[in-house]
């Protein structure tokens, strides 16, 4: 349910996805899909208001699904992208990976 936040902004459930690549210069390691959100995971803080993190295989990488609490769409898709960011850049088996999509609907 959508309710007002301290600024009367919305706040609600929002649903982010993002898929994540390797680059071209990055040599064929494997990579458990599945165990990317455990990757996440240790990159996530309080004020991220992470709830649920999935990740499978996808075409082209890894995709993930995020679901957060936020203030708006522009929040969420910030907030995902900024915790990709993190593991990505702080997980040596990543190097090289960047986010190639996102995108963000609200949930509730």
């Amino acid at each position: 349910m959508l309710g007002r936040g301290a600024l009367g902004q919305l706040n609600g459930v929002y649903v982010v996805a993002i898929s994540i690549k390797p680059g071209p210069a990055t040599a064929a390691s494997p990579i458990d899909p599945a165990a990317v959100a455990d990757i996440l995971w240790v990159n996530v803080r309080s004020e991220d208001r992470i709830e649920y993190i999935k990740s499978g295989a996808g075409p082209s990488g890894v995709d993930i699904v995020v679901f957060l609490h936020s203030d708006g769409l522009l929040t969420a898709s910030q907030t995902a992208h900024a915790v990709c960011l993190r593991a990505l850049g702080g997980s040596p088996e990543f190097r090289h990976w960047a986010v190639d999509s996102l995108s963000t609907s609200v949930l509730s």
